[in-house]
């Protein structure tokens, strides 16, 4: 319409599309046959669960139904791989130095005296569409983020940015992590990786 037939542009195209949060809050969508560990001591063995973010609660499907344990409730549950367990954990056993405890809930890359997680958190990324140009997407969508964290004796540390940093962390001068991690092209920053660079120096002993 010109501007002629649309004094002041007062009319505006209408857009009659429905938008949607696309994506969903589960760490792993997919039901995983796990043990489960409450804080009481009780352990419930070979149920399907998965892990809900939004709510902080594991949901687990019984015939028919779902039941859900609140994350205040969880100590930690296993879940059973062909090859590995892999433990998801209450995030409340850790804290940075200052004493600032973790909510939420993690997965362990390794138990040993150096340690590591991931912290799983999520944001939702606002829609970029542009009706005037009926481009980008109309859907805001649900982000999953994975935070590394080191930890030793249940203490938080921060990943560090730089390599130096990341060696100068590990007080053992009799152990070359420098040398394993170039020689196997590891990058700490990565979850498989940092897992394989813990198994080294837990596996050559600590001070």
């Amino acid at each position: 319409m010109d501007l002629e037939t649309n004094p002041g542009e007062v009319l505006v195209e209408f857009d009659n599309r429905n938008s949607e949060i696309t994506g969903n809050f589960y760490v792993d969508d997919s039901w995983k046959k796990s043990n489960i560990r409450l804080k009481s001591g009780t352990e419930i063995k070979n149920m399907l669960v998965r892990y809900d973010l939004e709510y902080d609660m594991l949901e687990v499907k019984l015939s028919g139904n779902t039941k859900v344990v609140p994350l205040r409730k969880l100590d930690h549950y296993r879940v059973i791989e062909q090859n590995e367990t892999i433990v998801f954990r209450n995030c409340d056993v850790y804290a940075f130095e200052d004493g600032t405890e973790l909510a939420g809930i993690c997965r362990v890359i390794d138990e040993g005296y150096y340690g590591g997680i991931i912290k799983y958190t999520y944001h939702i990324k606002d829609a970029t569409y542009v009706p005037a140009l009926d481009m980008g997407d109309q859907n805001d969508k649900i982000i999953i983020k994975q935070n590394l964290f080191l930890t030793k004796d249940n203490i938080l540390y921060r990943i560090p940015s730089r390599k130096r940093e990341f060696y100068s962390f590990f007080i053992n001068p009799g152990l070359d992590i420098k040398s394993y991690m170039v020689k196997n092209h590891l990058n700490h920053k990565e979850p498989e990786d940092l897992e394989k660079i813990l198994k080294f120096i837990n596996k050559k002993g600590h001070p």
